[in-house]
């Protein structure tokens, strides 16, 4: 083979996982940022499935600013009212933690995600580093880990289905499944076993090689 050729086939295994890189992207923001970033849902797993005892916050969404072309922004507010957030914005009653830039992790959307581990005391374990691929991998192994614990509890499933989460009226308003493509108008599945069977797939991908999207400009690396 030479030189030439190996650098063509080399390209192309890169683009083909670039292209697994966005697929993930999309099954993410499904099932992880829209679905288990619902406000509702939300309230159930700190309120019921997984309440903390030492509860030191409320949790909060409030419009995104420039930097994340708007859409939704996930904060916590301690009992003082001051806002706790994942950014590096402080002041004007907020204290920025300072783990969430896009300058540095291009694709990095995961706020909501970052205020569970904040307030279940887990991410002030961590040293805010953006630019250490390391740290953000690990925190990120976090996340996971935390969601795992969420969707296997059966009072999870039971909450879902009890209070009607999945009804169609809300799949159609709030959820739809993008994997194929950002445009997709199509709600997600209404059937507990198959948004669990999605997540859980989602998380196993966001475990091996999922991360990546998140981390630097969200290309494959060596």
């Amino acid at each position: 083979m030479t030189k030439y050729q190996r650098k063509t086939r080399f390209k192309k295994r890169r683009n083909g996982f670039d292209k697994k890189l966005e697929d993930f992207g999309r099954k993410h923001y499904t099932y992880i940022n829209s679905f288990l970033g619902d406000q509702t849902v939300r309230d159930i797993i700190v309120n019921d499935v997984k309440p903390y005892d030492d509860k030191k916050y409320e949790l909060y969404v409030e419009h995104a600013n420039d930097s994340f072309e708007g859409g939704s922004h996930h904060v916590l507010i301690d009992q003082n009212g001051v806002i706790q957030c994942s950014t590096n914005e402080d002041g004007n009653n907020r204290v920025g933690y300072g783990f969430q830039d896009v300058d540095i992790n291009k694709y990095d959307t995961l706020c909501q995600s970052y205020s569970l581990l904040l307030y279940y005391n887990i991410l002030q374990n961590y040293t805010a580093k953006p630019s250490d691929s390391e740290s953000h991998y690990r925190i990120q192994m976090e996340m996971i880990k935390l969601y795992r614990e969420i969707i296997n509890s059966e009072l999870f499933r039971k909450k879902m289905k009890d209070e009607g989460i999945l009804s169609y009226a809300n799949r159609k308003a709030y959820w739809h499944d993008i994997e194929r493509t950002s445009e997709s108008k199509i709600p997600i599945s209404g059937d507990i076993n198959t948004i669990l069977m999605k997540i859980n797939g989602t998380l196993d991908e966001w475990e091996l090689y999922g991360y990546l999207w998140f981390t630097g400009d969200g290309k494959w690396q060596k």
